[in-house]
């Protein structure tokens, strides 16, 4: 089964800084995360 590439309608050098930012987000969720395990 072949699937169909996923496309964007944004620009390389806005898809760029959406990336960065969304793996900032992550790192930012997953340190909150471990300080409220810690804090629990």
């Amino acid at each position: 089964m072949a699937t169909a590439p996923i496309t964007s309608p944004l620009p390389a050098d806005a898809q760029e800084t959406v990336g960065r930012v969304l793996q900032e987000a992550v790192a930012d969720l997953t340190d909150l995360s471990l300080i409220g395990k810690q804090a629990h």
